[in-house]
């Protein structure tokens, strides 16, 4: 009996020890960490010699048992079956041929939080500079925004915001940039897209200045570096809409489209291709009047054609006017005066109720007139006799029309054309000067 079970002794110890060196952890730990990602935690650990491959685990916070989640020859493993906002602990065991495995790297195992990536959602110009917005993570996160520049390969970071939009105020119009985000959480940081959001920056235009015409709109803007083209809008008063109005290439343009006495605010955006610089709300505001005043002033000349006789008169901005007659008979007309009778008026006065009939047409009415001397009063200087007359044109008078440059000849009264036949021949088709056109007594002067 001792030497049967002396027998099965010593072969129970034999197979117990082939049996343990089968499986002995005689191969090197990997020591592991985690961090962050794009779709997940990136699990990472070092390169273990003889290792042919690598079982990865993970243990929730909160749990004491580790799970196995796959195999592999790398040594990286992405976990995209993570939750946001929850910590994870993972672990490597290695592998080689035979079978042979290493311990888990326990000591040296760490939480990790999930961190999402926020997703970038647009980005767009601002009057203040490039806004880029992205969906929420997690609350009580702070977010960090990032700019790359054209041709560059670093990110540059700009700052924090606990916001889910950013607006980069330093960028420069007419480059472009490009934006990325990622979160930050519990001192863990998310992943961040690489490729990002990019644009130009395009800045308002701005010193926009906007000037009314008899019949149109002039706008202007100062150029912005970067833009192919410009886009005009206006608002009229009362509306809370604007209206698009058309593209230009120049820094500047017309509207034509107007109509007299109404208030309009405008206001222009830059733009390429798809590109878009932000407005101003408050655009420089004009209203188009009939005003007369864009035309005063100006000196006019009333003659008979034959040269011995004119009347002159200058009338103002605000609508006044001066002026004065002056006519000779030189020589001995029989009244005893050798050296002539001299007819002269000086006068002033003003015109009213001005308003605008057409695109080149005004109406006034006479409102006053008055003489330096009245008219029939006489004096004599150097054996001349000097009489003072009425103002010849302007007197008798209470209708005028003032006809602009542009008028289109066959539009002129009868008048005013066998007055002007000296400013207007039979070939031209608009007025070349101004013309104040007496209605009442048919007598017309030119500028």
């Amino acid at each position: 009996m001792k030497k049967i079970c002396s027998l099965i002794l010593i072969i129970a110890v034999v197979l117990s020890s082939f049996s343990v060196s089968a499986v002995a952890a005689s191969i090197a730990t990997p020591t592991t960490w985690a961090s962050n990602d794009t779709v997940g935690i990136k699990v990472s650990w070092t390169a273990v010699s003889n290792a042919k491959k690598y079982n990865v685990y993970r243990r929730a916070a909160g749990s004491s048992s580790w799970i196995y989640l796959d195999t592999t020859t790398a040594n990286v493993y992405l976990d995209d079956t993570v939750y946001n906002g929850n910590y994870y602990a993972y672990s490597v065991r290695a592998y080689d041929s035979a079978g042979n495995y290493s311990a888990y790297d326990k000591a040296k195992t760490y939480s990790v939080k999930c961190v999402a990536t926020p997703v970038l959602t647009s980005i767009k110009n601002v009057t203040a500079g490039i806004q880029i917005n992205w969906g929420a993570v997690a609350r009580g996160c702070v977010y960090r925004v990032y700019r790359r520049g054209a041709g560059s390969s670093s990110w540059l970071y700009l700052g924090n915001t606990t916001g889910t939009s950013f607006v980069d105020s330093k960028a420069t119009s007419g480059a472009y940039w490009r934006y990325t985000v990622r979160a930050v959480s519990s001192g863990f940081y998310s992943g961040f897209d690489t490729a990002g959001l990019y644009t130009m920056r395009l800045a308002n235009p701005y010193s926009i200045k906007a000037v009314s015409y008899d019949n149109h709109v002039y706008l202007s803007w100062a150029k912005i570096n970067g833009a192919t083209n410009y886009r005009v809008y206006r608002r009229g008063a009362g509306e809370t809409y604007w209206t698009y109005l058309g593209s230009v290439d120049t820094n500047y343009c017309y509207d034509y489209s107007v109509k007299m006495d109404k208030y309009y605010r405008y206001t222009v955006r830059a733009a390429r291709g798809n590109i878009f610089s932000d407005f101003y709300t408050n655009g420089p505001v004009v209203i188009c009047k009939s005003d007369i005043s864009r035309h005063l002033p100006i000196e006019m000349y009333f003659s008979s054609g034959a040269g011995g006789w004119g009347t002159v008169v200058e009338i103002t901005k605000d609508c006044k006017f001066s002026g004065n007659f002056h006519d000779s008979n030189m020589g001995d007309t029989g009244y005893g005066y050798p050296n002539g009778t001299v007819y002269v008026c000086r006068f002033n006065g003003s015109f009213t109720n001005v308003r605008k009939i057409n695109n080149y047409t005004y109406a006034m009415n006479l409102a006053s007139l008055y003489y330096t001397e009245e008219p029939g009063y006489t004096w004599y200087e150097d054996g001349r006799r000097y009489i003072s007359t009425g103002a010849y044109g302007i007197e008798d008078g209470d209708a005028f029309c003032l006809y602009t440059p542009d008028t289109p000849v066959n539009t002129l009264p009868q008048d005013v054309l066998d007055w002007g036949s000296w400013q207007i021949d039979d070939d031209s088709y608009y007025l070349g000067c101004y013309c104040l056109y007496n209605i009442s007594q048919g007598l017309a002067f030119f500028s």
